[in-house]
């Protein structure tokens, strides 16, 4: 049965920046003999664009409940896929040690952008925090007024839950 591990981290426009991540993939990846003996190891990293203009159309339409910023963005994806258990003390601390050598570089850069998008996130990294405190209390507001005894948050399994 295939093993997945996704991760995710947004940052600022920046060309050359784009170029030095592709370059620390590269070396952390592509390079790297010791993962290439994982089998069936799947490695992606995706840069998904999003212009401000999106953000300011979703606001005119009803708000912006998960707190992305206004400006010109990249939603930045890696993708891990690999078959056997055996692949995770390889792939898991690599995947988590390449993302945030990256956020440290984008936070050094001043490219940091707070949003992490749900669908591509790590089971350990905090989406729903990433909205920013006033997006959270509005969507614990809700969740008290639709599901005021917490049946989503307490009985389904898996997904983020509020904080």
């Amino acid at each position: 049965m295939p093993r997945y591990d996704f991760r995710t981290l947004s940052i600022g426009v920046s060309p050359d920046f784009y170029h030095d991540i592709t370059a620390l993939f590269q070396q952390t990846y592509v390079m790297n003999t010791t993962i290439s003996s994982i089998p069936g190891l799947c490695v992606t990293f995706t840069f998904q664009p999003i212009a401000a203009s999106t953000v300011a159309h979703g606001k005119a339409c009803g708000g912006n409940a998960l707190g992305v910023t206004e400006n010109a963005q990249t939603w930045l994806c890696l993708t891990n896929t690999w078959v056997l258990p055996s692949g995770n003390q390889g792939t898991l601390p690599l995947s988590i040690s390449f993302m945030k050598w990256v956020e440290d570089l984008v936070k050094a850069k001043g490219l940091f952008e707070p949003y992490l998008f749900l669908n591509d996130t790590g089971i350990d990294q905090k989406v729903i925090a990433s909205y920013g405190d006033a997006q959270v209390k509005e969507l614990v507001k809700v969740s008290k007024k639709y599901d005021p005894k917490g049946v989503f948050q307490k009985l389904a399994k898996g997904g983020s839950k509020l904080p």
